[in-house]
């Protein structure tokens, strides 16, 4: 093959398939290697990739994507992956208006080019090899599509199949083989340990790089990974490392049911008898350990045999007339993706023409683009959000029989975030065979990460005899001891029992000479003590108490207690005494607590606990009033509620500058014409409750509610500073966001919205009434926030020029439009505006109404 110079190569392809009439010529740029190019020849050479346009055009013709154009001209430069050259090519391609660029094949010159491209707003699809996940980056590649997929997508998907699993410790074997400038191991292995590091699930107990792949080399790699790992990720860049690795584990006796060893591959070939079939005899070793692989390939071609003869075939006709170019390997070149690539831009187009838009630019055909699939020669294409292809990996597996058979298919979904490690991933796992199947070949069951008896074999759990006969023996041993010790024991504890019984029959016997009369309290003192003291306490002390016929009240060791007098004498029965040391160990702070019996008093007396907190009508005295006091802090604010308990008058108050907020629900009367009146309270009830939560979080005051309006104001009777058209602001904003998900229970598709309105200003406040007394505002600022709220629109903030001077200036940070001027009562008109919220704000920022 000639050496090609870098400019437009004036190849033109008259016409691949003639058709009738005057049509457009479709302007194709291609770039690809040299076939002198031995590094990059097989993979991304022109002839063994080139032909797959001719096939593609042939493919878009029978289809009748592109109806409107008669002709392809198919031009092309082998730059050899030289970045000056493939952005030079860019450009001349975009100057020369072509349509698109099929290319650049590698990475480095696809990150130079595709920001040239994004310069231009030019379309370029990539088919080479796996690419670095960096050209995921869409802000950086806005123009750039792409037929085959990242490292990364390939690294992502092992992450699932290792976790579906549930393995947790894995070693790496890797060799490259390859130019570095179309990689595959490297980026993939550096995309997996990248996203290991970020998973506290899995460890990477052994990494081995091979430069060396004989099978001396294999074999001390596989002596230290023994001891660390037993399931193993392995990428290989050539049959010659693949075989030799297999026959190294056999060997070294690592092809056992402990071991599993996972592939990854791009070949879309899944297994290959190349993986063991040699020259050197020793093909049933590989083989033996090739039944201890899993392989994670692409998804293979629809029709290999087809597809490289229709290849053939092209490429003996014009533009290309090289009819010797006929070592076409679709397990190796890019001969698939690179007619997809075609592909793609034609089904795109076409979809660009039915739009109107009948030249895409870069940006415009990347959009178009996304989430189409069509069947393709490397399979099911799907673009993803990134434009770039969504791939399907099919792990493979050998059964019994050495023939291959899939085991599970992955596909990988990322979306167009710049971190390739913490970018959203959809995915799904197809199990394709069932668990005996996938594990035929270990025994029917799967390896674990750490074997049972360790990585060394020495720490297999013991036989039940070697861990328990000691302890058999010596439970007989102590069996016996046992015996003799439990009818000690049993004569020991009834003994210990009865000796017990009279202890604890001592504790509820109260000696009498220990109860000692509590002295007289001064009447006198205690009258001037009640007088000069207001106090809600309802503990009595026992000073105050006189005896009683049948009680009389004493101290026990400093303890008050009452004793009931009982006038008889009692034997007491065993029972009898065993009740008695239960009630004493009966203890509650509701309960008087029994204390004990007084057997050498005058009279038979039980001596009880003195409970302080009065009788139980004391008790529910005072949780009544706890009650009520709620009740009054929630109809009054509490320090004015405290004054008028203590029967104080509670004067007029004058704040110089607070919030108002009034609000009205939106054709409230004609939705309650449609409900009953239960109902309408049930709607009024469950708003209002809504409502109060949301006032609950803010530093805001609810005056009072009428039907369906609602007052409330912040800034008093807590005086906040300027904080109050905060408070009151940031309050609205809630109730507007959450009266978007209120739903009336009885009428499910009916919406509520609310009319707000709020003003800042000064108030006086006091409380009406004797009966039921009101706190309420009083005030010009009260009818202004009035009028804003009945001159505002449903789902909107309407406020004063007072009230959005303070927010703009005082505060800052809000964002107002004006309204223009109502007719306010008493003022005439008046400039108004609206209180935007962040939905709002946005809506205008995108240039919408709001």
């Amino acid at each position: 093959m000639r050496k090609i110079p870098l400019i437009l190569i004036p190849i033109l392809l008259l016409s691949l398939f003639p058709l009738s009439g005057d049509g457009a010529i479709l302007q194709i740029g291609f770039l690809a290697a040299a076939d002198n190019s031995s590094d990059l020849s097989p993979f991304i050479g022109w002839s063994n990739v080139a032909g797959a346009l001719g096939v593609a055009w042939s493919r878009i013709v029978e289809y009748g994507l592109l109806p409107t154009y008669e002709t392809m001209n198919l031009t092309w430069v082998l730059t050899n992956c030289r970045e000056a050259d493939a952005v030079g090519s860019v450009i001349n391609y975009a100057e020369g208006h072509a349509h698109v660029v099929l290319g650049p094949p590698c990475t480095r010159p696809a990150q130079v080019a595709g920001s040239v491209a994004k310069y231009l707003d030019f379309p370029l699809i990539l088919w080479g090899p796996p690419f670095d996940s960096s050209l995921l980056n869409q802000f950086e590649y806005p123009t750039i599509a792409s037929t085959t997929s990242s490292t990364l997508y390939q690294a992502k998907s092992l992450m699932r199949m290792i976790s579906y699993f549930k393995w947790s410790e894995i070693a790496l074997i890797y060799y490259v083989a390859r130019s570095d400038l179309i990689p595959r191991c490297t980026p993939l292995i550096s995309d997996f340990e990248t996203l290991v590091n970020s998973n506290d699930n899995l460890t990477i107990t052994y990494r081995r790089q091979m430069s060396v792949i004989t099978n001396t080399s294999y074999a001390t790699v596989l002596r230290n990974l023994k001891e660390l790992a037993r399931v193993v990720v392995v990428c290989l860049e050539s049959d010659e490392a693949r075989r030799n690795l297999m026959i190294s584990i056999s060997e070294n006796g690592m092809d056992t049911d402990e071991y599993v060893y996972l592939m990854v591959e791009s070949r879309r070939a899944g297994f290959s008898t190349t993986f063991w079939n040699g020259t050197d005899g020793k093909n049933d070793l590989a083989l033996r350990a090739a039944r201890k692989f899993f392989v994670m390939d692409n998804q293979k071609y629809n029709d290999t045999t087809t597809f490289v003869q229709e290849v053939q075939t092209a490429f003996s006709r014009p533009p290309f007339n090289c009819p010797n170019c006929t070592n076409i390997s679709p397990t190796i070149s890019q001969v698939g993706p690179l007619g997809d690539a075609l592909l793609l831009y034609a089904y795109a187009l076409n979809r660009s023409i039915a739009a109107g838009i009948p030249n895409p630019t870069g940006t415009q055909f990347c959009n178009i683009a996304k989430g189409m699939e069509f069947l393709g020669f490397t399979g099911k294409v799907i673009v993803n959000q990134n434009t770039t292809r969504t791939p399907i990996f099919v792990v493979y597996n050998l059964d019994t029989a050495d023939k291959e058979f899939p085991v599970m298919q992955i596909a990988e979904d990322l979306d167009d975030s710049s971190d390739r490690v913490e970018s959203t991933v959809n995915y799904y796992i197809t199990l394709t065979a069932p668990e005996s199947k996938i594990w035929g070949t270990w025994g029917g069951t799967a390896p674990l990460s750490t074997p049972l008896c360790g990585f060394t074999g020495t720490d297999c759990p013991k036989s039940f005899t070697d861990q328990y006969l000691a302890i058999i023996l010596g439970c007989t041993a102590a069996a016996l001891v046992l015996i003799i010790a439990v009818i000690s024991t049993i004569v020991f504890l009834v003994r210990s029992k009865r000796l017990e019984e009279e202890r604890l029959n001592q504790l509820w016997q109260v000696h009498f000479a220990t109860l000692v009369k509590p002295p007289q309290k001064n009447t006198m003192h205690s009258s001037r003590s009640l007088q000069s003291t207001v106090t809600t306490s309802t503990k009595v002390t026992i000073n105050s108490k006189k005896d009683t016929e049948r009680h009389s009240f004493y101290f026990l060791n400093n303890d008050s207690v009452v004793a009931r007098k009982h006038n008889f004498r009692a034997v007491f029965t065993k029972n009898d005494r065993a009740m008695f040391r239960k009630m004493r160990n009966v203890d509650h702070d509701n309960l008087c607590k029994f204390i004990g019996l007084s057997l050498d008093s005058p009279t038979l007396i039980s001596v009880w606990r003195y409970c302080s907190r009065g009788s139980l009508q004391d008790v529910i005295a005072k949780e009544e009033k706890k009650r009520s006091d709620v009740l009054l802090y929630r109809m009054l604010p509490k320090q004015v509620a405290e004054k008028l308990k203590l029967g104080q008058s509670v004067e007029p108050e004058t704040f110089d500058c607070v919030t108002i907020f009034f609000s009205d629900v939106v054709s409230f009367t004609t939705l309650a014409s449609r409900c009953t009146p239960l109902q309408v309270v049930n709607l009024l009830n469950d708003l209002y409750t809504t409502f109060d939560a949301i006032i609950e979080q803010h530093d805001v005051y609810k005056v009072e509610t009428i039907g369906d309006g609602y007052l409330c104001v912040s800034g008093l009777p807590h005086r906040n500073g300027n904080e109050h058209a905060k408070e009151i602001s940031s309050m609205s904003f809630a109730l507007l966001k959450a009266i978007k998900t209120f739903r009336v229970p009885h009428l499910p598709k009916e919406r509520i919205n609310i009319r707000v309105g709020l003003h800042t200003g000064p108030v006086v406040t006091g409380v009406v009434g004797m009966t039921m007394p009101r706190y309420c505002l009083f005030g010009d600022s009260v009818n202004t926030a009035s009028r804003m709220e009945s001159n505002g629109k449903p789902g909107r903030v309407h406020i004063s020029t007072e009230c959005k001077n303070f927010l703009t200036d005082t505060i800052g940070g809000y964002q107002t439009e004006p309204r223009g001027e109502v007719i306010v009562k008493g003022k005439g008109a008046v400039q108004t505006y609206w209180l935007l919220t962040d939905d709002e704000i946005e809506a205008k920022n995108d240039g919408e109404s709001v």
